[in-house]
């Protein structure tokens, strides 16, 4: 289901559909807005300049955002990859005899 809110962005009213909660579609808004006037502070530039710096800048903070989730995706398969085996060499040392006797059958 989707749901409409209305959110002001930039001085102006847009009446967005999004399946997320209201809640979420106006922190969205408020961060938009707060990313706008950082970029707007202190510079003498028109509405759609600020509008389109702004917008380079949250594409520059994805973009950094999905190469370090992917970094940290793989250290998170690396560590795992890690543990197990470790358990493995664990239990190996814990049950020498058992390890003997699976080569043996071998």
């Amino acid at each position: 289901m989707q749901n409409r809110v209305t959110v002001n962005v930039a001085g102006h009213s847009y009446v967005l559909l999004a399946e997320e909660g209201e809640d979420y579609v106006r922190r969205v808004a408020d961060f938009v807005n707060e990313q706008l006037r950082q970029t707007q502070e202190g510079a003498e530039i028109s509405q759609l300049d600020c509008a389109l710096l702004t917008c380079l800048n949250i594409a520059d903070q994805y973009a950094k955002d999905k190469v370090s989730s992917a970094n940290l995706r793989q250290q998170l398969k690396d560590l795992l990859e890690e543990n197990a085996q470790l358990k493995l060499e664990l239990h190996q040392a814990k049950h020498p005899r058992q390890e003997r006797q699976d080569k043996a059958k071998k």
